[in-house]
């Protein structure tokens, strides 16, 4: 991976950023991680990526398990509380 050096300021509501949190803790990453993954992913490739390619992205450098299913699930129950 490149040498992190630019950075941006990007503001998120108390709840996102908890939101957040919880999914980067969830898959073993910081927040800043997570949010650099996104990024990459939704801007930065050339070409949609699946799930699962995201995925693997995301977590190569962890030992944790990750399940769509339960991802899906916890992601509809927080925006049934947002």
């Amino acid at each position: 991976m490149a040498t992190l050096t630019k950075k941006a300021m990007v503001l998120f509501a108390p709840k996102e950023y908890r939101q957040l949190e919880k999914i980067a803790h969830g898959w073993g990453a910081s927040t800043g991680e997570l949010i650099r993954q996104a990024v990459r992913i939704q801007f930065l490739n050339k070409e949609k990526i699946s799930k699962e390619e995201a995925l693997q992205t995301l977590t190569q450098n962890t030992s944790m398990a990750f399940s769509w299913k339960k991802w899906d699930k916890e992601f509809a129950k927080n925006k049934a509380h947002s």
